[in-house]
């Protein structure tokens, strides 16, 4: 008796439940791949729904709203632009709601709105920090450190330094005021937080507060000035303590003239 063969691919029983299984796996995959994708987005419509049935209802209201990072800015009226929102639900607060406060302080950059749920919200100012006090023609400002030069905080007693000139503080100079403090601070963090007045002349003068020592640089080499003014306190510490005034006008030289009494 001869083998038979049965060619592959024959219709047997056995071919045709290994091709139905095969199929049921795939279809299932594919199903479960389907899912993984339209999941995020059953979840953001039904989110999104889930939110406008509570605004339409007013639910979950907010009741508590704290606001934090207010130092130069004005509480007052900031405070009272946010409890305008009380009462408005919560899933309907965005950062538009909080941004016309931030347009109209100056010293506001920008305001953070954090929702709490179920009825809380907390809202972070961030604002610009002032760097000096300026003596001007119009009465006594404040300058940023981004240069801006700004109305006086409303309800803060600032430890800055005074700026002053002969004829009051242009404001046009504000941005190289704001820039050399800033230089200052990064070359010597202890010399500006001795720093008590500046006389912005054609040349500068630092006046310390602790001791009656002055530092006198030239506008046109601030830069160099501070630059060697660094170098002085790396190398020599000890003259920062001396009376009188250090003079750094002239290049690669300090003179030191004593005052004392």
């Amino acid at each position: 008796m001869s083998d038979v063969e049965i060619p592959r691919g024959s219709s047997t029983p056995r071919g045709r439940k290994r091709r139905v299984a095969r199929a049921g796996r795939r279809a299932l995959s594919g199903f479960f791949v389907l899912l993984v994708l339209l999941l995020p987005v059953a979840l953001w419509l039904g989110a999104g729904k889930f939110h406008r049935i509570l605004d339409e209802r007013n639910l979950f209201a907010l009741h508590d709203l704290r606001i934090t990072g207010v130092h130069c800015a004005d509480s007052a009226s900031l405070s009272e632009a946010m409890d305008s929102l009380l009462g408005q639900p919560l899933g309907s607060l965005g950062p538009e709601s909080v941004a016309r406060a931030a347009e109209r302080d100056p010293w506001i950059i920008s305001i953070q709105l954090r929702r709490l749920w179920p009825n809380r919200a907390e809202i972070r100012v961030v604002e610009r920090r002032p760097a000096a006090l300026l003596a001007t023609s119009g009465g006594l400002r404040c300058l940023s450190e981004d240069g801006r030069v700004l109305p006086m905080p409303a309800a803060r007693s600032l430890d800055l330094p005074l700026v002053t000139a002969p004829h009051g503080v242009p404001l046009a100079e504000a941005p190289a005021i704001a820039s050399t403090i800033n230089r200052l601070r990064q070359v010597s963090p202890d010399v500006f937080s001795r720093l008590d007045q500046m006389s912005w002349r054609d040349d500068p003068r630092l006046i310390l507060r602790d001791l009656p020592l002055g530092i006198v640089i030239t506008r046109d080499h601030l830069e160099h000035g501070l630059s060697l003014l660094e170098s002085v306190i790396r190398e020599r510490p000890a003259l920062l303590q001396s009376r009188g005034e250090m003079d750094l006008r002239f290049t690669n030289q300090v003179i030191l003239r004593r005052n004392d009494v």
